[in-house]
């Protein structure tokens, strides 16, 4: 009779014959692997040590990444909360010269549409986009739209990201227009006569007021929304989460959410009034009176989403954010006020000049620079946003902060305008008997005599 032979399997622990244990056999591996001199281990050194160096090593390597990860994070963190953190223009951004002579520049040289006389220009926050305006009222915008995308224009504004422009027409009607080639044609937010708007930086929320109303009305998407009576437009954050704006009855300052609740800020405020670039922090001035003028002295003060304002300093002045010398500031007025909007992506640790310099950070409230009594006209900052440029009663002065204190530097006696370069290292000042010189470090070089 034919016995069929049970053949037991590798690594098997009993016989399948006859039941009995098997003798212990070291796994096979590959001459890669090593001799068993190196493993140190009769039984084949084993695939556990292997193993546990190799989970070392990967649990290593992820905590060094986790910990790299973790102070990168950080890192972002702190540097988008510096008054530094800036919108930089883009390259080759549009520039603007104000009128009477107007004029529109891209890479230092004249842009203008064909036949195009030039009223006024606005760019948006980086420069990228420039809305143009005809002395016959035509508006166009670069680079997309040489053709007029509207005509009898009285006022405009283009959006901070330069996508919408929002404008006036001679009627008072207030349209807006996506700045695409898709577009087919500008949407009239309001057919009645409107008296002030305000635009959100991304340019898809307006607020308005019309004239023959008090009542403060929100354009967002195709929706409409009332957010109050008596209430002029300051500005407007995307998706209407934040709005600010100044009440008819006593020029207080008031914060709007979008369920139309009101909070009065402060009373008795500036005309001035400065937005970081996302249009949720605000500074502003205030009177120590009922008056703005009843001491003579201005209160600068902040208030971020609308929270209750902090004080930043008092001054002869209202103290305004200094920016980096390359960065542009976009400027609407709404009725009799100002409206800036700075590229400053928020106002903690930063500059501020008017009657005195200080800097302000959410954490440390205020420190005041230099000695407390400078005019600082012409505040400049260097790209790095660690030293401030200004003239005081007629000298140039750099102020350079570092680790906490801040080291004041008379730069030149004689002075009534400058200019600094991006870094700070190259600064062109004109001197009161009309020389035009360029110091770089310490070295000054006359370029021309008469200017």
């Amino acid at each position: 009779m034919r016995i069929l032979r049970q053949r037991n399997k590798e690594g098997a622990v009993t016989c399948r014959r006859c039941g009995m244990a098997m003798p212990i056999v070291p796994p096979k591996r590959n001459e890669s692997e090593g001799n068993d001199d190196d493993l140190g281990s009769v039984g084949g050194s084993s695939a556990f040590e292997r193993d546990a160096k190799r989970s070392k090593k990967r649990t290593l390597i992820a905590v060094c990444a986790a910990v790299f990860a973790a102070l990168l994070c950080a890192f972002i963190i702190a540097l988008a909360g510096r008054g530094g953190s800036v919108i930089k223009p883009s390259a080759g951004a549009y520039t603007v010269a104000e009128a009477p002579n107007a004029a529109v520049f891209k890479n230092g040289a004249e842009v203008s549409p064909v036949g195009f006389t030039l009223a006024s220009a606005k760019t948006n926050l980086d420069g990228s986009a420039v809305g143009m305006l005809s002395e016959s009222g035509e508006l166009c915008c670069l680079p997309d739209f040489t053709a007029p995308i509207a005509r009898n224009v009285e006022s405009f504004t283009v959006s901070d990201n330069g996508k919408y422009l929002v404008y006036r027409d001679l009627n008072g009607l207030l349209w807006s227009f996506l700045c695409s080639k898709k577009t087919a044609a500008p949407v009239c937010i309001c057919n009645g006569l409107v008296r002030d708007y305000a635009v959100s930086p991304d340019g898809r929320s307006v607020i308005y007021r019309a004239a023959e109303e008090s009542v403060l009305r929100l354009y967002n998407n195709g929706k409409y929304k009332e957010l109050g009576e008596g209430l002029s437009p300051i500005s407007v954050s995307d998706g209407a989460k934040y709005v600010y704006a100044v009440s008819d009855t006593d020029g207080s300052l008031c914060f709007v959410n979008r369920s139309g609740k009101k909070t009065t800020l402060r009373g008795s405020v500036c005309d001035e009034f400065y937005l970081n670039s996302t249009h949720e922090q605000i500074i502003f001035g205030a009177g120590f009176g009922t008056d703005v003028n009843d001491t003579g002295k201005y209160l600068t003060l902040i208030s971020i989403k609308g929270a209750e304002p902090k004080e930043i300093a008092d001054s002869t002045q209202q103290l305004s954010p200094v920016l980096p010398a390359r960065s542009i500031r976009l400027t609407n007025a709404s009725g009799e006020r100002a409206v800036h909007t700075c590229p400053l992506k928020s106002f903690d640790n930063v500059f501020l000049a008017g009657g005195r310099l200080v800097k302000y950070s959410f954490k440390d409230s205020t420190g005041v620079m230099g000695n407390g009594t400078e005019k600082c006209e012409g505040a400049a900052a260097n790209a790095r946003y660690d030293c401030v440029y200004y003239i005081d009663n007629g000298a140039l002065m750099k102020n350079t902060v570092s680790r906490g204190s801040n080291a004041v530097e008379t730069l030149s006696a004689d002075c009534v305008f400058f200019r600094i370069s991006d870094s700070g290292d190259i600064i062109w000042y004109l001197t009161s008997a009309g020389e035009l010189i360029c110091r770089k470090g310490s070295t000054e070089k006359t370029i021309a005599n008469k200017v």
